[in-house]
């Protein structure tokens, strides 16, 4: 059997750690299970959220590219009217995700 031990300690006189340490000894049942939970879920998370921000830049890429080609008859965009597209597409894509 291999058995690894780690030590945790709560300053208690820290908003956080009492907070974490209330939540901790509230919990019904088995504290390692919960604390073992908890790890695994914040490590999903944390790449859950670096997947869409990685998405998110691949689909701004991909939006400006098609805003910065034009048919060859259009008038060419003011540099204000792009910077606005440009804020009205990473306000709406922080918005869908």
């Amino acid at each position: 059997m291999s058995i690894r031990f780690q030590k945790l300690r709560f300053n208690l006189d820290k908003e956080r750690d009492l907070e974490a340490w209330d939540i901790l000894h509230s919990v019904p049942g088995s504290r390692n299970a919960y604390i073992l939970d908890a790890v695994c879920a914040y490590s999903k998370q944390l790449t859950q959220e670096e997947a869409c921000v990685a998405f998110q830049h691949q689909i701004l890429g991909v939006i400006r590219a098609g805003l910065a080609s034009q048919p060859i008859n259009a008038q060419p965009l003011p540099v204000e009217s792009s910077q606005e597209d440009d804020t009205v597409l990473d306000n709406f894509l922080e918005s869908a995700f």
